[in-house]
């Protein structure tokens, strides 16, 4: 096999976009089908869209490097948006819970339905925590809990 020589940022940048968008429009239109198909072909479609998400970016890093990293960036936006909506759906699977659930019968049966002052209490715990450091990124200019100045990635004592 032989490395694909870039001469230009501007093919470089094509082939990251290729690699990208071709790898989702692939696996969507793919598991689409596996959908359509049913349990018998479409795990078998499946299987073998696996198999070919783990060989395509080994076979164009080998070849097209640039192809194989806008896959792998196309993965990692896959996956950290799994991640983000696990975030949400947990948050929603809690104001559910506080608020009494989907069923209107559900407070008065079990007698665990706290409501609106549930998720009042949630987010000022939620700003509290804000306002003392805790959940501040690292590079803001603050102190932490023990009382060292955090300039910018730096601890000094204050």
């Amino acid at each position: 096999m032989i490395r694909h020589p870039y001469s230009t940022s501007r093919e470089k940048r094509i082939d990251l976009w290729v690699g990208f968008a071709g790898w989702l429009v692939i696996n969507s239109v793919a598991l689409a089908a596996a959908l359509q198909l049913g349990d018998g072909p479409g795990l078998i479609l499946v299987l073998v869209v696996l198999l070919a998400d783990v060989g395509a970016p080994i076979l164009f890093a080998l070849t097209r490097g640039y192809v194989a990293v806008g896959i792998a960036l196309a993965f990692g936006a896959v996956v950290g948006f799994l991640f983000a909506e696990a975030v949400f759906a947990v948050i929603g699977l809690f104001i559910t819970a506080y608020s009494g659930g989907l069923e209107t019968t559900y407070c008065p049966q079990t007698g665990l339905c706290l409501g609106s002052p549930a998720l009042v209490g949630a987010v000022i715990v939620g700003c509290g925590l804000s306002r003392s450091g805790v959940l501040r990124p690292p590079g803001d200019s603050s102190t932490d809990p023990i009382g060292r100045v955090r300039t910018a990635g730096t601890m000094t004592s204050g």
